[in-house]
């Protein structure tokens, strides 16, 4: 047996007692947690309220202590999926700072504006919120520019972050003065002409894992053959080169749980830098090498 075989088994190993770990912490926390809520609700909301609502208002305690009791639990499991990943997939060390640097510079920002400047009021066409449609817009047309340059799937990704970036807006609606259509009305959760508000309020359950399926992306589904063709489209391999070169997996890992805390505004945020980040770069590396 080798040392390299040697090492792999021992990194298994490791990985799976880790995993074994998270699993037995999970649990033992979740009982505690129902334990706790079905013997001092009152108590209990009331904390929830006082340090974890923006507003000190708990509109639903069942979502909260849901939150409460699953943040714990996801983080653990992150710390594990950030340690396999980061052990398996390379990464440019000197952008890790960078990385972590900038999110907690924008997890502040972000804090502060909402708690202090809006004092938990809600970010609908704030900075926030156009911050996201700028970045976004620039992000898609930049991608639109690679897809005229030759890659294909950055066609598709350019109309999905513009897709997303005036659905942020929801198309400029309160800008141009539009009225809600009456179906709208009757079907969107929000009352805006918007379309992912049509599957509010099961939305927030999705961006976990929508934010997996981003790392998985860019790592682990490349392992898997079914998935194959995907990563032989016309424009993938390059996308995939650009993100191992400047290991933008890093960025989706890091906020792959984030719309727990401090919330999905923060996520929708980091998708709009991440689609002008990736696209700047890639084109780039398309102008560098026709």
């Amino acid at each position: 047996m080798d040392v390299k075989q040697c090492q792999g088994e021992g990194a298994q190993g490791n990985s799976r007692q880790l995993l074994v770990g998270v699993v037995c912490f999970s649990c033992l926390w979740v009982l505690g947690a129902v334990i706790a809520y079905t013997s001092f609700q009152a108590e209990l909301i009331h904390v929830m309220a006082t340090y974890l609502s923006p507003d000190g208002e708990i509109s639903s305690p069942r979502y909260t202590f849901a939150k409460f009791t699953l943040a714990p639990v996801l983080f653990a499991l992150w710390v594990v999926l950030s340690a396999v990943t980061y052990r398996i997939w390379s990464f440019p060390r000197p952008f890790a700072f960078w990385y972590l640097a900038f999110f907690v510079v924008h997890f502040l920002f972000y804090s502060y504006y909402l708690r202090i400047v809006l004092q938990g009021a809600d970010p609908e066409d704030t900075l926030l919120e156009w911050g996201t449609f700028v970045l976004a817009l620039l992000g898609g047309v930049i991608f639109l520019i690679c897809g005229y340059m030759g890659s294909r799937f950055s066609i598709f990704l350019g109309l999905a972050w513009l897709l997303f970036a005036f659905e942020e807006i929801s198309w400029g609606q309160r800008v141009l003065g539009i009225e809600t259509p009456d179906v709208m009305v009757q079907y969107n959760y929000q009352e805006e002409l918007n379309f992912h508000n049509l599957i509010n309020p099961i939305q927030k359950y999705l961006y976990v894992p929508f934010n997996a399926a981003f790392l998985c992306f860019f790592t682990w589904f490349r392992r898997i053959e079914i998935l194959s063709w995907v990563y032989r489209m016309n424009g993938v391999p390059r996308i995939i080169q650009v993100s191992d070169r400047y290991g933008l997996w890093m960025m989706p890992m890091l906020w792959i749980f984030a719309s727990f805390y401090p919330g999905a505004e923060y996520v929708e945020e980091q998708w709009g830098l991440y689609g002008l980040v990736l696209s700047v770069l890639l084109y780039r590396d398309m102008r560098r090498n026709p």
